[in-house]
């Protein structure tokens, strides 16, 4: 089934329609972004309003476990959707650039890590996958930590 999706926004200080598409795109993925309502059309024209950070809170939509089944047809530069996301929040989106390519040389491994364990070349397709797989992460380093202070 197809679908028109929209996201509709003022932009009142746009010098050309292009720079306006820049301002709206970069209101979407900057960090921390609540711009995350959208108008769902579907074949037969009908319209519907979801509000995606109120499906999150609700539980009704796990939004990477959905994209993750049409994995790399909806990649940017090479991420998936989760990696997508990891970047967008991980050190206030700082890292956002990094592509497959440059990530051995970004300088924190912690991001290395989050983007290989959460890969879907390594079985990671929902946010629960990612959720388990850092709080793991985390006891793991947690343990790690106390032996060295005894």
């Amino acid at each position: 089934m197809s679908y028109r999706v929209s996201f509709d926004i003022d932009i009142d200080d746009a010098r050309t329609p292009d720079y306006a598409a820049q301002r709206a795109w970069q209101h979407i993925v900057r960090p921390g972004s609540t711009a995350n309502v959208f108008d769902v059309t579907n074949e037969q024209g009908e319209t519907v309003r979801i509000d995606l950070q109120e499906a999150w809170e609700n539980k009704r939509i796990n939004l990477v476990a959905e994209i993750a089944l049409d994995r790399m047809a909806s990649s940017v530069h090479g991420w998936s959707p989760l990696q997508q996301l990891i970047l967008a929040r991980y050190e206030n989106g700082e890292f956002i650039h990094i592509t497959p390519e440059t990530l051995d040389d970004c300088g924190d491994g912690v991001l290395r890590f989050l983007m290989v364990e959460c890969s879907p070349d390594e079985d990671c397709l929902s946010y629960k996958d990612a959720e388990q797989r850092i709080t793991t992460a985390i006891k793991q380093l947690c343990d790690i930590s106390d032996n060295l202070l005894q």
